[in-house]
């Protein structure tokens, strides 16, 4: 009987900590987002898929709960975007603490159209970091290139080499430290 009660026990506390996810699916493939993860949660109002006229609210910040219908964060940013005939009328940026700005929000779950990811804080620096000189190598394997065909001497083949190498490593640092995002509009599915 008291084994029977501990696995019941342990039944009961493995579907509240499992229940408490956030999934998507898209193409048979489901990502999960879990309490304590830093996300950013897009929705809009007027939505035409183009977002020509709409009205665009994004919440940066921690989950610290999900039920049936919503998710809860402790927001740590928001931003408010107003679009009319495809021109930016409005963009307005608020950090916790500013008048009117609450450190938490609930946002429905249909509300959602685009789910950004962050690991934490350093992770991110990390990413920019990485983009900044992902520009950089391009930005310079470009002028490299270019500065080849100004010389006239074997060193040219030399200098195309070297400057397409550089382009090339430029651009594969810049993609690989793009965000990780989740389209809710039109292909990840929220599933709970």
């Amino acid at each position: 009987m008291r084994q029977s009660l501990t696995i019941l026990i342990f039944l009961i506390l493995g579907n509240f900590v499992i229940g408490q996810n956030l999934q998507l699916t898209y193409n048979g493939k489901t990502k999960s987002f879990g309490i304590g993860e830093h996300l950013v949660f897009s929705t809009e109002q007027g939505h035409d898929g183009e977002c020509s006229d709409c009205e665009t609210h994004s919440y940066e910040g921690k989950i610290i709960d999900i039920t049936k219908d919503s998710v809860q964060l402790e927001v740590f940013s928001y931003s408010h975007v107003t679009r009319e005939k495809g021109l930016e009328l409005v963009n307005e940026y608020y950090l916790p603490g500013a008048p009117g700005v609450t450190d938490r929000a609930s946002i429905h779950k249909g509300d959602i159209y685009l789910i950004t990811k962050y690991g934490s804080d350093k992770k991110e620096n990390f990413r920019r970091t990485r983009s900044v000189i992902g520009g950089l190598l391009l930005g310079a394997g470009l002028a490299t290139v270019a500065t080849a065909f100004f010389v006239e001497d074997d060193s040219r083949t030399t200098l195309l080499r070297i400057g397409a190498g550089e382009a090339i490593g430029g651009l594969i640092i810049g993609i690989s430290s793009t965000d990780k995002r989740y389209d809710t509009y039109n292909k990840w599915k929220v599933i709970r």
